[in-house]
């Protein structure tokens, strides 16, 4: 199966993904299984496409409509899932973090994409009823946000400030067993929640970004 299809005049957008005008795809016939279209100009070269780009445009888009009762299961697996993949490849180091904040800044300014991974880890945070999945989406922002603090420490505590979300956080005040987080911010109830379970993923994420931004 071989085929060309017909040009289009304006932009088409693909789950996130836009594809310019006057472009047209073809189905590769070399690959059997599922469908692979290559996205070109007649008579010009393939269109350069970034997943970066995608990335920042789902992120963005979940975090402009996200709300913790009515998000969908795909909607929040799709995103956790790419938190997740930008952590593995900013583990690497530094030089990595760079990159990543980079290319998720060609779409917009570094400010938009902090901006939108602190509204999902806040709405989260203020949430009265939050699940598993949810505590998973938490700790893949926060995660992300503690590997952009070492980069952009400045950006990154503008942002949290502005969203409250370490609000009450206290450094001096210690549990039982060590230092903890205490005061009123919204992220100490995942520390109880977390305690059942004897896993502190969350917590760890959030005590990363503490020590990102000292």
């Amino acid at each position: 199966l071989s085929y060309t299809l017909v040009p289009f005049d304006r932009a088409l957008t693909l789950k996130g993904v836009i594809i310019p005008p006057r472009f047209r795809g073809r189905v590769r016939p070399e690959v059997k299984e599922g469908m692979l279209i290559t996205w070109g100009e007649q008579g010009g070269s393939d269109f350069e496409w970034s997943a970066f780009t995608h990335f920042y445009s789902r992120i963005r888009s979940f975090a402009d409509n996200f709300f913790v009762q009515y998000c969908s299961h795909e909607d929040v697996g799709d995103v956790t899932a790419i938190l997740r993949l930008l952590l593995a490849v900013m583990e690497r180091g530094r030089e990595s973090v760079e990159r990543v904040l980079s290319e998720l800044m060609s779409e917009s300014g570094e400010a938009e994409v902090l901006e939108a991974l602190v509204a999902i880890a806040a709405r989260i945070a203020h949430a009265n009823d939050v699940d598993e999945r949810h505590l998973e989406l938490l700790e893949g922002a926060m995660g992300c946000v503690g590997c952009f603090a070492e980069v952009v420490p400045v950006e990154v505590w503008r942002c949290l400030e502005v969203s409250g979300l370490m609000d009450g956080l206290d450094s001096t005040v210690h549990g039982e067993s060590g230092p903890a987080m205490g005061g009123m911010t919204p992220l100490r109830t995942f520390v109880h929640t977390e305690k059942k379970k004897g896993r502190y993923p969350v917590t760890c994420a959030v005590l990363d970004v503490v020590l990102a931004l000292q």
